[in-house]
């Protein structure tokens, strides 16, 4: 078996699943401690040929609290101010009019934990890339309470889950060595920079500028 573990992001880009497409299970990894300025409650598209951001806002986020215990604020009215600049920028796409009503239905859902929302975009997205072969597991719910961190964590992982190679994106070199791994009879692979999926178009906005970027 294949697996990859990665924190919950929000509608990421190409490259996480293309990982995603490498593997049988792929683990959320939701109770580390959540990542300020990262992407896990925002990402990139793109409206009017510029760069926009889209961001959840969230109720007293910290890198003290893990990613499963942080909470969506909705006392804004976020979901409206997103959905409308989606619009702006894809609205007028192909590809906006064939899945734009479930895309609204998924982002003006009331999630209460910002992993929950982050979750569901990656499977929604998985779903329109047509991504089917993968499990999802939550490692909050593998592994509860766990003392362990670092790469031993991503090991004891691995061997709940029977794991023969664990796939790591390219930027993990640094952080993982092959023999840790090896002496629990598990291979060690990084990702390549080939891409395969929609035709290997390589960026680093959020998904969502792929999916929808079909003009009609």
């Amino acid at each position: 078996m294949n697996v990859a573990i990665v924190q919950p992001y929000f509608f990421p880009y190409l490259g996480y699943f293309e990982l995603i497409n490498k593997v049988d299970c792929f683990v959320f990894l939701d109770d580390v401690n959540y990542i300020k300025k990262g992407w896990i409650n925002r990402n990139k598209i793109v409206v009017n040929d510029k760069e926009l951001m889209l961001t959840i806002p969230l109720i007293k986020a910290s890198i003290n609290k893990k990613i499963n215990e942080t909470y969506i604020c909705h006392s804004e009215n976020w979901q409206n101010k997103l959905w409308k600049n989606i619009i702006h920028g894809y609205g007028d796409n192909e590809a906006f009019r064939l899945i734009g009503k479930e895309l609204e239905n998924l982002i003006r859902k009331k999630y209460r934990r910002v992993s929950e929302l982050a979750e569901d975009s990656v499977k929604f997205s998985c779903e329109k890339l047509n991504i089917n072969q993968v499990e999802f597991v939550r490692s909050s719910e593998l592994d509860p309470n766990s003392h362990l961190g670092g790469t031993e964590r991503i090991i004891h992982l691995c061997e709940l889950l029977h794991a023969e190679t664990y796939i790591n994106p390219t930027g993990g070199k640094d952080l993982y060595v092959s023999d840790d791994f090896k002496k629990k009879g598990i291979t060690l692979e990084f990702m390549s920079e080939e891409r395969t999926l929609l035709g290997g178009e390589k960026n680093h906005y959020s998904i969502l500028h792929n999916l929808l970027s079909k003009s009609s």
